[in-house]
């Protein structure tokens, strides 16, 4: 005689048959449902998120905080006007101003003066780059001609790295970079090339 738990060899059959069917039904069931949400997204905590839109801004081309037409700012020192600047636009960003043909006059040296095509002032090294056609009038010196000048009104002090062309009166001076000291008048060619005389 065989116990209820042997049970009968058919029977044992058809169970281990219906709970495979159970099993596939099932798996059927759940493979066939909506996939599963994404996962939400990690959040970063502010600091994070504000120094991530910072690096994107200074790699992006930034909009400009302020823009000007015909601008005149003048600056000074010990109470008395020292340099007058114009420009046809200016474009103030954050550590920075563009101008567009900049034009800046000397309330200290009568006669010295400069203009370009485009001139950035950098405020957090208090610095001038003019570019493009710029064009530097001295009061003794002459007028000299070249594509890049910087200035620092720090140390009072015109340079500029380029080829150059000097004209005063009938002398014709190309050279290759300059020095000009607003203190004393003196200027310096690093290297010239050819001197010409006009009568």
């Amino acid at each position: 005689m065989r116990s209820p738990a042997q049970g009968s060899g058919k029977m044992g059959g058809s169970m281990a048959r219906f709970w495979w069917l159970v099993l596939g039904i099932l798996l059927l069931v759940v493979s066939c449902g909506p996939p599963p949400s994404p996962a939400p997204p990690v959040k970063n905590p502010p600091v994070e998120q504000k120094k991530e839109k910072n690096d994107k801004k200074e790699k992006t081309s930034p909009k400009p905080e302020n823009s000007f037409k015909h601008l005149e700012y003048v600056f000074w020192k010990g109470g008395r006007v020292r340099w007058v600047v114009r420009a046809d636009q200016a474009y103030r960003f954050r550590t920075r101003l563009e101008m567009t043909n900049p034009r800046i006059v000397s309330r200290e040296r009568t006669g010295l003066h400069l203009r370009a095509r485009r001139g950035v002032y950098f405020f957090s090294r208090r610095l001038f780059f003019f570019q493009g056609k710029v064009v530097l009038h001295t009061p003794d010196k002459g007028t000299l001609y070249t594509r890049t000048l910087y200035y620092r009104p720090e140390e009072e002090k015109l340079s500029g790295d380029q080829p150059l062309l000097l004209k005063d009166r009938g002398m014709v001076l190309h050279g290759v970079g300059f020095e000009y000291d607003l203190k004393t008048g003196k200027l310096r060619i690093f290297k010239q090339s050819r001197v010409e005389f006009h009568a």
